[in-house]
Protein backbone atom coordinates (compact mmCIF):
# COMPACT_ATOMS: atom_id res chain seq x y z
CA UNK A 1 0.00 0.00 0.00
CA UNK A 2 1.47 3.31 -1.10
CA UNK A 3 0.83 6.35 1.05
CA UNK A 4 1.93 9.94 0.91
CA UNK A 5 2.77 12.30 3.76
CA UNK A 6 -0.21 14.41 4.85
CA UNK A 7 -1.23 16.73 2.03
CA UNK A 8 -1.24 19.86 4.16
CA UNK A 9 2.30 19.15 5.42
CA UNK A 10 3.64 18.58 1.91
CA UNK A 11 1.91 21.67 0.55
CA UNK A 12 3.14 23.85 3.41
CA UNK A 13 6.69 22.54 3.08
CA UNK A 14 6.71 23.06 -0.68
CA UNK A 15 5.35 26.61 -0.29
CA UNK A 16 7.88 27.54 2.38
CA UNK A 17 10.75 25.97 0.44
CA UNK A 18 9.80 27.92 -2.66
CA UNK A 19 9.56 31.18 -0.71
CA UNK A 20 12.83 30.65 1.18
CA UNK A 21 16.18 31.71 -0.14
CA UNK A 22 18.30 28.99 1.44
CA UNK A 23 21.47 30.79 0.33
CA UNK A 24 20.56 33.65 2.65
CA UNK A 25 22.02 33.58 6.16
CA UNK A 26 19.36 33.14 8.85
CA UNK A 27 19.17 32.41 12.55
CA UNK A 28 17.39 29.56 14.25
CA UNK A 29 13.93 30.19 15.71
CA UNK A 30 13.88 32.81 18.47
CA UNK A 31 12.68 30.14 20.93
CA UNK A 32 15.97 28.21 20.55
CA UNK A 33 17.85 29.95 23.43
CA UNK A 34 14.88 29.58 25.76
CA UNK A 35 14.47 25.88 24.95
CA UNK A 36 18.21 25.30 25.42
CA UNK A 37 18.12 27.05 28.80
CA UNK A 38 15.07 25.14 30.03
CA UNK A 39 16.48 21.77 28.96
CA UNK A 40 19.92 22.45 30.39
CA UNK A 41 18.82 23.83 33.76
CA UNK A 42 15.57 22.01 34.55
CA UNK A 43 16.97 20.66 37.85
CA UNK A 44 17.78 24.19 39.05
CA UNK A 45 14.33 25.43 38.00
CA UNK A 46 12.58 22.61 39.88
CA UNK A 47 14.65 23.37 42.99
CA UNK A 48 13.72 27.06 42.84
CA UNK A 49 10.02 26.29 42.40
CA UNK A 50 10.04 23.93 45.37
CA UNK A 51 12.02 26.40 47.47
CA UNK A 52 9.90 29.48 46.83
CA UNK A 53 6.41 28.01 46.54
CA UNK A 54 6.35 25.03 48.88
CA UNK A 55 8.84 25.85 51.62
CA UNK A 56 8.61 29.60 52.07
CA UNK A 57 8.36 29.23 55.84
CA UNK A 58 11.41 27.00 55.97
CA UNK A 59 13.25 29.52 53.82
CA UNK A 60 12.50 32.34 56.25
CA UNK A 61 13.51 30.30 59.30
CA UNK A 62 16.76 29.21 57.68
CA UNK A 63 17.99 32.79 57.55
CA UNK A 64 19.68 34.62 54.73
CA UNK A 65 22.14 31.86 53.72
CA UNK A 66 19.55 29.77 51.86
CA UNK A 67 18.02 32.93 50.42
CA UNK A 68 21.37 34.02 48.97
CA UNK A 69 21.91 30.52 47.58
CA UNK A 70 18.53 30.67 45.81
CA UNK A 71 19.27 34.15 44.48
CA UNK A 72 22.63 32.90 43.23
CA UNK A 73 20.89 30.16 41.28
CA UNK A 74 18.54 32.74 39.77
CA UNK A 75 21.53 34.81 38.66
CA UNK A 76 23.12 31.68 37.20
CA UNK A 77 19.95 30.96 35.25
CA UNK A 78 19.90 34.49 33.86
CA UNK A 79 23.57 34.27 32.85
CA UNK A 80 22.97 30.98 31.02
CA UNK A 81 19.95 32.50 29.26
CA UNK A 82 21.92 35.60 28.25
CA UNK A 83 24.75 33.43 26.91
CA UNK A 84 22.32 31.32 24.87
CA UNK A 85 20.64 34.45 23.50
CA UNK A 86 23.97 35.98 22.48
CA UNK A 87 25.06 32.75 20.82
CA UNK A 88 21.72 32.51 19.01
CA UNK A 89 21.96 36.11 17.76
CA UNK A 90 25.44 35.53 16.34
CA UNK A 91 24.85 32.08 14.79
CA UNK A 92 23.81 31.93 11.13
CA UNK A 93 22.90 29.03 8.87
CA UNK A 94 22.98 29.21 5.08
CA UNK A 95 23.89 27.31 1.94
CA UNK A 96 27.11 28.28 0.19
CA UNK A 97 26.78 26.70 -3.21
CA UNK A 98 26.11 23.03 -2.43
CA UNK A 99 27.41 23.10 1.14
CA UNK A 100 25.54 23.94 4.33
CA UNK A 101 27.41 26.42 6.52
CA UNK A 102 26.92 26.99 10.26
CA UNK A 103 28.74 30.18 11.21
CA UNK A 104 29.17 31.73 14.66
CA UNK A 105 30.29 35.36 14.71
CA UNK A 106 30.94 35.81 18.43
CA UNK A 107 33.08 38.67 19.67
CA UNK A 108 35.34 36.33 21.68
CA UNK A 109 35.71 33.62 19.04
CA UNK A 110 34.43 32.92 15.56
CA UNK A 111 33.86 29.59 13.83
CA UNK A 112 32.64 28.41 10.45
CA UNK A 113 31.60 24.79 9.94
CA UNK A 114 30.92 23.54 6.42
CA UNK A 115 28.77 20.44 5.90
CA UNK A 116 28.97 18.56 2.62
CA UNK A 117 25.66 16.81 1.79
CA UNK A 118 27.35 13.57 0.69
CA UNK A 119 28.99 13.20 4.13
CA UNK A 120 25.61 13.11 5.91
CA UNK A 121 24.70 9.73 7.44
CA UNK A 122 21.22 10.79 8.51
CA UNK A 123 18.92 13.81 8.61
CA UNK A 124 16.53 13.66 11.54
CA UNK A 125 13.53 15.67 12.69
CA UNK A 126 12.75 15.64 16.41
CA UNK A 127 9.93 17.39 18.25
CA UNK A 128 9.60 17.24 22.02
CA UNK A 129 7.07 18.85 24.32
CA UNK A 130 8.83 22.23 24.41
CA UNK A 131 9.26 22.22 20.64
CA UNK A 132 5.55 21.49 20.19
CA UNK A 133 4.65 24.43 22.44
CA UNK A 134 6.60 26.80 20.17
CA UNK A 135 5.62 24.93 16.96
CA UNK A 136 9.22 24.27 16.03
CA UNK A 137 11.31 21.17 15.26
CA UNK A 138 14.90 20.13 15.80
CA UNK A 139 16.83 19.48 12.61
CA UNK A 140 19.64 17.05 13.46
CA UNK A 141 22.50 15.95 11.20
CA UNK A 142 24.73 12.97 11.85
CA UNK A 143 27.91 12.77 9.81
CA UNK A 144 29.55 9.70 8.34
CA UNK A 145 32.38 9.88 10.87
CA UNK A 146 33.62 7.57 13.62
CA UNK A 147 34.90 10.54 15.63
CA UNK A 148 31.33 11.74 16.23
CA UNK A 149 29.49 8.40 16.07
CA UNK A 150 28.14 8.74 19.61
CA UNK A 151 26.64 12.22 19.37
CA UNK A 152 24.58 14.45 17.12
CA UNK A 153 26.83 16.67 15.00
CA UNK A 154 24.35 19.51 14.32
CA UNK A 155 21.20 20.34 16.28
CA UNK A 156 19.29 23.30 14.85
CA UNK A 157 15.81 24.59 15.76
CA UNK A 158 13.54 25.98 13.04
CA UNK A 159 9.81 26.29 12.41
CA UNK A 160 8.70 22.81 11.34
CA UNK A 161 8.07 23.75 7.70
CA UNK A 162 11.48 25.45 7.46
CA UNK A 163 13.22 22.43 9.02
CA UNK A 164 11.55 20.17 6.45
CA UNK A 165 12.64 22.51 3.66
CA UNK A 166 16.29 22.29 4.79
CA UNK A 167 15.94 18.51 5.07
CA UNK A 168 14.58 18.20 1.53
CA UNK A 169 17.29 20.44 0.09
CA UNK A 170 20.06 18.46 1.77
CA UNK A 171 18.54 15.20 0.52
CA UNK A 172 18.33 16.59 -3.01
CA UNK A 173 21.95 17.74 -2.98
CA UNK A 174 23.12 14.44 -1.49
CA UNK A 175 21.36 12.41 -4.17
CA UNK A 176 22.69 14.70 -6.90
CA UNK A 177 26.24 14.12 -5.65
CA UNK A 178 25.73 10.34 -5.53
CA UNK A 179 24.35 10.23 -9.07
CA UNK A 180 27.29 12.33 -10.31
CA UNK A 181 29.68 9.85 -8.70
CA UNK A 182 27.75 6.79 -9.95
CA UNK A 183 25.36 7.32 -12.91
CA UNK A 184 23.91 3.83 -12.32
CA UNK A 185 22.03 5.30 -9.34
CA UNK A 186 19.90 7.59 -11.51
CA UNK A 187 16.93 5.28 -11.04
CA UNK A 188 17.11 5.91 -7.30
CA UNK A 189 15.91 9.51 -7.59
CA UNK A 190 12.23 8.70 -7.00
CA UNK A 191 12.55 10.67 -3.75
CA UNK A 192 8.91 11.71 -3.70
CA UNK A 193 7.73 8.09 -3.59
CA UNK A 194 6.64 7.37 -0.02
CA UNK A 195 5.86 3.73 0.78
CA UNK A 196 4.73 2.73 4.28
CA UNK A 197 6.10 -0.73 5.02
CA UNK A 198 4.85 -1.27 8.56
CA UNK A 199 2.85 0.49 11.25
CA UNK A 200 2.85 -0.99 14.76
CA UNK A 201 -0.39 -0.76 16.73
CA UNK A 202 -0.62 0.20 20.41
CA UNK A 203 -1.10 -3.50 21.25
CA UNK A 204 2.13 -4.41 19.44
CA UNK A 205 4.00 -1.56 21.15
CA UNK A 206 2.74 -2.84 24.52
CA UNK A 207 3.91 -6.35 23.62
CA UNK A 208 7.33 -4.97 22.75
CA UNK A 209 7.51 -3.11 26.07
CA UNK A 210 6.46 -6.16 28.12
CA UNK A 211 8.57 -8.83 26.41
CA UNK A 212 11.53 -6.46 26.09
CA UNK A 213 11.89 -6.13 29.86
CA UNK A 214 15.37 -7.05 31.03
CA UNK A 215 15.69 -10.28 33.00
CA UNK A 216 18.34 -8.62 35.17
CA UNK A 217 15.96 -5.84 36.25
CA UNK A 218 13.37 -8.45 37.28
CA UNK A 219 16.04 -10.41 39.17
CA UNK A 220 17.15 -7.19 40.87
CA UNK A 221 13.57 -6.53 41.98
CA UNK A 222 13.06 -10.10 43.23
CA UNK A 223 16.22 -9.82 45.33
CA UNK A 224 16.01 -6.21 46.53
CA UNK A 225 12.34 -6.15 47.55
CA UNK A 226 12.50 -9.07 50.09
CA UNK A 227 15.84 -7.78 51.36
CA UNK A 228 14.44 -4.28 51.81
CA UNK A 229 11.34 -5.49 53.63
CA UNK A 230 13.36 -7.78 55.88
CA UNK A 231 15.38 -4.77 57.00
CA UNK A 232 12.48 -2.29 57.24
CA UNK A 233 9.40 -4.32 58.18
CA UNK A 234 9.94 -4.15 61.94
CA UNK A 235 10.51 -0.39 61.81
CA UNK A 236 7.51 0.08 59.51
CA UNK A 237 5.23 -1.85 61.87
CA UNK A 238 6.40 0.24 64.80
CA UNK A 239 6.36 3.69 63.19
CA UNK A 240 4.16 3.27 60.13
CA UNK A 241 4.99 3.93 56.51
CA UNK A 242 7.13 7.04 56.07
CA UNK A 243 8.74 8.86 53.16
CA UNK A 244 12.00 6.89 53.38
CA UNK A 245 10.10 3.61 53.01
CA UNK A 246 8.27 4.91 49.94
CA UNK A 247 11.59 5.99 48.41
CA UNK A 248 12.96 2.52 49.09
CA UNK A 249 10.03 0.92 47.29
CA UNK A 250 10.53 3.24 44.32
CA UNK A 251 14.21 2.25 44.18
CA UNK A 252 13.28 -1.44 44.35
CA UNK A 253 10.49 -1.43 41.78
CA UNK A 254 11.63 1.54 39.68
CA UNK A 255 13.94 -0.20 37.16
CA UNK A 256 11.49 -2.91 36.12
CA UNK A 257 8.51 -0.54 35.86
CA UNK A 258 10.61 1.98 33.92
CA UNK A 259 11.59 -0.68 31.37
CA UNK A 260 7.97 -1.74 30.98
CA UNK A 261 6.40 1.73 30.73
CA UNK A 262 8.94 3.96 28.96
CA UNK A 263 8.80 2.03 25.62
CA UNK A 264 5.03 2.65 25.50
CA UNK A 265 5.67 6.39 25.20
CA UNK A 266 8.94 6.10 23.30
CA UNK A 267 7.71 3.83 20.46
CA UNK A 268 4.11 5.03 20.23
CA UNK A 269 3.04 5.31 16.58
CA UNK A 270 6.09 3.41 15.30
CA UNK A 271 6.17 3.63 11.49
CA UNK A 272 8.67 2.26 8.98
CA UNK A 273 8.61 3.67 5.44
CA UNK A 274 10.73 3.83 2.31
CA UNK A 275 11.54 7.02 0.42
CA UNK A 276 12.39 6.14 -3.13
CA UNK A 277 14.77 3.21 -3.58
CA UNK A 278 17.64 4.18 -1.32
CA UNK A 279 16.27 5.75 1.86
CA UNK A 280 14.38 4.61 4.94
CA UNK A 281 12.30 6.79 7.23
CA UNK A 282 11.66 5.68 10.82
CA UNK A 283 9.35 7.70 13.08
CA UNK A 284 8.01 7.11 16.58
CA UNK A 285 7.26 8.80 19.90
CA UNK A 286 4.29 10.19 21.85
CA UNK A 287 5.66 13.17 23.80
CA UNK A 288 8.94 13.42 21.88
CA UNK A 289 8.41 12.63 18.21
CA UNK A 290 11.52 11.39 16.40
CA UNK A 291 11.95 10.94 12.67
CA UNK A 292 15.09 9.39 11.22
CA UNK A 293 15.82 9.56 7.51
CA UNK A 294 18.89 7.63 6.43
CA UNK A 295 20.44 6.45 3.16
CA UNK A 296 20.68 2.67 2.86
CA UNK A 297 23.95 3.01 0.98
CA UNK A 298 25.63 4.10 4.23
CA UNK A 299 24.32 1.17 6.27
CA UNK A 300 27.18 -0.73 7.90
CA UNK A 301 25.24 -3.48 9.67
CA UNK A 302 21.87 -4.80 10.78
CA UNK A 303 21.38 -5.90 14.39
CA UNK A 304 18.64 -8.33 15.40
CA UNK A 305 17.90 -8.44 19.14
CA UNK A 306 15.97 -11.02 21.15
CA UNK A 307 15.35 -10.16 24.81
CA UNK A 308 15.01 -13.19 27.07
CA UNK A 309 11.21 -13.26 27.21
CA UNK A 310 10.92 -12.50 23.48
CA UNK A 311 13.13 -15.54 22.76
CA UNK A 312 10.52 -17.77 24.40
CA UNK A 313 8.00 -16.67 21.74
CA UNK A 314 10.42 -16.59 18.79
CA UNK A 315 10.23 -12.78 18.44
CA UNK A 316 12.96 -10.28 17.66
CA UNK A 317 13.38 -6.62 16.73
CA UNK A 318 15.91 -4.93 14.47
CA UNK A 319 18.29 -1.98 14.57
CA UNK A 320 20.00 -0.37 11.61
CA UNK A 321 23.61 0.77 11.97
CA UNK A 322 24.88 3.82 10.08
CA UNK A 323 28.09 5.63 10.91
CA UNK A 324 27.23 8.60 13.09
CA UNK A 325 23.59 7.53 13.11
CA UNK A 326 21.88 7.22 16.47
CA UNK A 327 19.26 8.41 18.87
CA UNK A 328 20.86 11.40 20.58
CA UNK A 329 18.73 10.92 23.68
CA UNK A 330 19.76 7.31 24.26
CA UNK A 331 23.01 6.97 22.38
CA UNK A 332 21.80 3.86 20.53
CA UNK A 333 21.05 2.87 16.99
CA UNK A 334 17.41 3.40 15.97
CA UNK A 335 15.14 0.38 15.68
CA UNK A 336 13.69 -0.26 12.21
CA UNK A 337 10.99 -2.54 13.62
CA UNK A 338 9.60 -3.66 16.96
CA UNK A 339 9.23 -7.25 18.15
CA UNK A 340 7.98 -9.43 15.33
CA UNK A 341 8.24 -13.07 14.23
CA UNK A 342 10.90 -14.60 11.98
CA UNK A 343 8.76 -14.56 8.84
CA UNK A 344 7.85 -10.87 9.03
CA UNK A 345 11.41 -9.91 9.98
CA UNK A 346 12.64 -11.67 6.86
CA UNK A 347 10.07 -9.81 4.71
CA UNK A 348 11.05 -6.43 6.16
CA UNK A 349 14.73 -7.10 5.56
CA UNK A 350 13.96 -8.04 1.95
CA UNK A 351 12.24 -4.67 1.50
CA UNK A 352 14.71 -2.33 3.18
CA UNK A 353 18.08 -4.12 3.16
CA UNK A 354 18.10 -7.29 1.04
CA UNK A 355 21.91 -7.23 0.97
CA UNK A 356 21.88 -8.24 4.65
CA UNK A 357 19.64 -11.27 4.13
CA UNK A 358 20.87 -14.52 5.69
CA UNK A 359 21.31 -17.09 2.95
CA UNK A 360 22.18 -20.00 5.25
CA UNK A 361 21.61 -21.16 8.80
CA UNK A 362 23.64 -19.80 11.70
CA UNK A 363 25.93 -22.45 13.20
CA UNK A 364 25.80 -22.89 16.96
CA UNK A 365 28.94 -23.02 19.08
CA UNK A 366 30.28 -26.62 19.16
CA UNK A 367 29.72 -28.82 22.22
CA UNK A 368 33.43 -29.02 22.97
CA UNK A 369 33.38 -25.24 23.56
CA UNK A 370 31.18 -25.62 26.65
CA UNK A 371 34.09 -26.46 29.05
CA UNK A 372 35.90 -23.32 27.89
CA UNK A 373 32.82 -21.21 28.60
CA UNK A 374 32.47 -22.75 32.07
CA UNK A 375 36.15 -22.18 32.86
CA UNK A 376 35.93 -18.51 31.86
CA UNK A 377 33.17 -17.95 34.42
CA UNK A 378 34.65 -20.23 37.11
CA UNK A 379 37.14 -17.73 38.69
CA UNK A 380 34.37 -15.18 39.33
CA UNK A 381 32.06 -17.89 40.67
CA UNK A 382 34.68 -19.26 43.07
CA UNK A 383 35.66 -15.76 44.21
CA UNK A 384 32.01 -15.09 45.12
CA UNK A 385 31.75 -18.36 47.04
CA UNK A 386 34.94 -17.58 48.99
CA UNK A 387 33.68 -14.10 49.90
CA UNK A 388 30.31 -15.50 51.03
CA UNK A 389 31.93 -18.18 53.20
CA UNK A 390 34.25 -15.53 54.70
CA UNK A 391 31.21 -13.53 55.84
CA UNK A 392 29.31 -16.64 57.00
CA UNK A 393 26.76 -16.44 54.20
CA UNK A 394 27.53 -19.67 52.37
CA UNK A 395 24.04 -19.85 50.86
CA UNK A 396 24.61 -16.54 49.06
CA UNK A 397 27.80 -17.99 47.62
CA UNK A 398 25.90 -21.06 46.44
CA UNK A 399 23.30 -18.89 44.68
CA UNK A 400 26.06 -16.82 43.11
CA UNK A 401 27.90 -19.94 41.90
CA UNK A 402 24.76 -21.43 40.36
CA UNK A 403 23.86 -18.12 38.70
CA UNK A 404 27.26 -17.80 37.00
CA UNK A 405 27.26 -21.42 35.86
CA UNK A 406 23.80 -20.93 34.34
CA UNK A 407 25.10 -17.74 32.69
CA UNK A 408 28.05 -19.69 31.24
CA UNK A 409 25.65 -22.31 29.85
CA UNK A 410 23.36 -19.69 28.28
CA UNK A 411 26.36 -17.81 26.90
CA UNK A 412 27.54 -20.98 25.14
CA UNK A 413 24.05 -21.72 23.81
CA UNK A 414 23.62 -18.18 22.50
CA UNK A 415 26.88 -17.97 20.56
CA UNK A 416 26.55 -18.44 16.81
CA UNK A 417 28.43 -17.75 13.59
CA UNK A 418 27.46 -17.69 9.92
CA UNK A 419 30.11 -17.17 7.24
CA UNK A 420 28.81 -16.27 3.78
CA UNK A 421 30.55 -15.23 0.60
CA UNK A 422 30.76 -11.48 1.30
CA UNK A 423 29.23 -11.08 4.76
CA UNK A 424 28.94 -12.75 8.13
CA UNK A 425 26.57 -12.95 11.10
CA UNK A 426 27.71 -13.06 14.72
CA UNK A 427 25.44 -14.12 17.60
CA UNK A 428 26.32 -13.39 21.21
CA UNK A 429 24.77 -12.56 24.55
CA UNK A 430 23.79 -14.48 27.67
CA UNK A 431 20.06 -14.33 28.33
CA UNK A 432 19.41 -11.73 25.65
CA UNK A 433 20.48 -12.77 22.15
CA UNK A 434 22.05 -10.32 19.72
CA UNK A 435 22.80 -11.05 16.06
CA UNK A 436 24.79 -8.60 13.97
CA UNK A 437 24.98 -8.98 10.18
CA UNK A 438 27.71 -7.07 8.38
CA UNK A 439 30.10 -7.30 5.44
CA UNK A 440 33.73 -8.38 5.65
CA UNK A 441 34.60 -5.04 4.06
CA UNK A 442 33.02 -3.21 7.02
CA UNK A 443 35.20 -4.96 9.62
CA UNK A 444 37.88 -2.63 10.96
CA UNK A 445 39.78 -5.18 13.02
CA UNK A 446 39.62 -8.81 14.14
CA UNK A 447 41.29 -10.07 17.29
CA UNK A 448 41.66 -13.87 17.60
CA UNK A 449 42.33 -15.33 21.07
CA UNK A 450 42.95 -18.84 22.38
CA UNK A 451 44.49 -20.68 25.36
CA UNK A 452 46.16 -24.08 25.81
CA UNK A 453 42.83 -25.90 26.20
CA UNK A 454 41.31 -24.15 23.18
CA UNK A 455 44.37 -24.94 21.03
CA UNK A 456 44.15 -28.59 22.04
CA UNK A 457 40.50 -28.64 20.96
CA UNK A 458 41.22 -26.69 17.78
CA UNK A 459 39.11 -23.74 18.92
CA UNK A 460 39.51 -20.00 19.24
CA UNK A 461 37.35 -16.97 19.97
CA UNK A 462 37.65 -13.37 18.96
CA UNK A 463 36.45 -9.77 18.83
CA UNK A 464 35.37 -8.08 15.59
CA UNK A 465 35.20 -4.27 15.42
CA UNK A 466 33.09 -2.29 12.97
CA UNK A 467 32.60 1.42 12.38
CA UNK A 468 29.55 2.21 14.54
CA UNK A 469 28.45 3.84 17.78
CA UNK A 470 29.88 2.46 21.03
CA UNK A 471 27.03 -0.01 21.66
CA UNK A 472 27.65 -1.86 18.36
CA UNK A 473 31.32 -1.19 17.72
CA UNK A 474 32.74 -4.27 19.49
CA UNK A 475 31.29 -7.70 18.69
CA UNK A 476 32.39 -10.84 20.54
CA UNK A 477 32.74 -14.07 18.56
CA UNK A 478 32.27 -17.22 20.63
CA UNK A 479 34.41 -20.38 20.58
CA UNK A 480 34.52 -21.87 17.09
CA UNK A 481 36.97 -23.69 14.91
CA UNK A 482 40.22 -21.74 14.66
CA UNK A 483 40.11 -22.29 10.89
CA UNK A 484 36.76 -20.46 10.68
CA UNK A 485 38.14 -17.40 12.48
CA UNK A 486 41.22 -17.46 10.26
CA UNK A 487 38.94 -17.49 7.21
CA UNK A 488 37.27 -14.28 8.47
CA UNK A 489 40.69 -12.59 8.63
CA UNK A 490 41.51 -13.79 5.11
CA UNK A 491 38.22 -12.51 3.68
CA UNK A 492 38.75 -9.14 5.36
CA UNK A 493 41.89 -8.74 3.27
CA UNK A 494 40.03 -9.62 0.07
CA UNK A 495 37.85 -6.48 0.16
CA UNK A 496 38.60 -2.78 0.26
CA UNK A 497 36.64 -0.19 2.28
CA UNK A 498 34.14 0.21 -0.59
CA UNK A 499 33.28 -3.49 -0.55
CA UNK A 500 35.10 -4.25 -3.81
CA UNK A 501 37.33 -7.28 -4.14
CA UNK A 502 41.02 -6.46 -4.30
Amino acid sequence: MRELPPEDTRRKTTTVAAALDLQQARRCHFAAPLIATLKGTWAIIVFLIVTFFREVSALKSAGTLLLFAALGLVVLLLLILVFNVLRWRRTYIYFSGRDLVVERRLAISQSRTTLRPESVASINIQQGILERLFRVSRLQFDLNSAATADKTDFDLIFPTAVALAYQQELERLRMTAEVAADPVQQDMQAASEFLVLRRFTCKEVARHALLGTSLWSIFYTLVSVPLYFSLSLEEALAEGVDLSMLIGLVIAFGPVFSQMISPLFRYYGFTLARLGNDRVQISYGLFTRRQFTLPLAKTNAIVLRQPFFARLFGLSYGEIINVGMGDAAEGIAPAFCLLTDVREMSLLLDQIAPQFRLEQDILASPKKALPISLLRYAPWALAGVAAAVLFARWWIGLIWFCLLMVSALFSWRTKGLCLMEDRLAICNGIFNKRTIITFYAKLQSLKIVDNPLARRLGLAWGVATILAEAASRTNTIGCFSAAELDSIAEKMLCYDSNGLQR
